[in-house]
């Protein structure tokens, strides 16, 4: 180009500009999502899948950690939804977290695993479920809750069973408390399944003995 008169040469385009005009005067920039990375370009190239550029580019820029850029020639970078990440940059699709893991947070680049208690068996959870009472999960990242075991029990949220004490019991898997013997029977042990009747010559007549 030449925006002067009287001249004996022509001006090349900066980069981030073009001008695909003869007899031109100034140089037009590159649109947003646009670059040109040499001097005297006479058309703007579009950036890569991953990448993003401001108008006037001479360069393309990658999408960080978190974001993602799908389509070429984009002017931004598009924040991963909750449930989903981009580990590196350049991303062109965000990737869903696994089940076990969560990502509450829109932008982000790691999923977190569920903490003990809790589970999540889909994928791109954005938060993890509570194990019911009568169940647990001892181990983060758990897409399944355990029922206990026989003569144990539990609360929402565990990541353990409890023994139950003396003079109780639970006959059920997976229950959430354990039932006092009723009288005339005892568990003399924690964890018991069932209650002991008490012997010819013996007796109790309180519960949970």
């Amino acid at each position: 180009y030449q925006g002067s008169t009287g001249q004996s040469e022509c001006i090349k385009c900066e980069e981030g500009k073009y001008t695909s005009a003869t007899s031109s005067t100034s140089c037009l920039s590159c649109e947003a999502g646009e670059y040109s990375n040499n001097a005297g370009s006479t058309t703007c190239l579009d950036c890569s899948k991953g990448k993003y550029s401001s108008s006037s580019a001479s360069t393309c820029t990658s999408c960080s950690t978190g974001f993602h850029a799908s389509n070429i020639g984009s002017s931004s970078c598009t924040a991963c939804s909750a449930g989903t990440i981009a580990e590196n940059i350049s991303a062109i699709n965000c990737t869903d977290c696994l089940q076990g893991q969560y990502q509450g947070s829109t932008g982000q680049s790691e999923c977190i695993k569920c903490e003990e208690g809790k589970y999540t068996s889909a994928t791109s959870s954005t938060s993890c479920l509570s194990c019911e009472a009568g169940e647990y999960s001892n181990n983060a990242g758990s897409t399944t809750c355990l029922d206990c075991s026989k003569g144990k029990y539990s609360s929402s949220s565990a990541s353990t069973c409890t023994s139950c004490s003396t003079g109780f019991h639970a006959s059920n898997i997976g229950s959430s408390s354990c039932t006092a013997c009723s009288a005339g029977t005892i568990a003399e042990n924690i964890s018991a399944i069932n209650c002991t009747d008490c012997l010819q010559g013996q007796y109790q007549g309180s519960t949970g003995q």
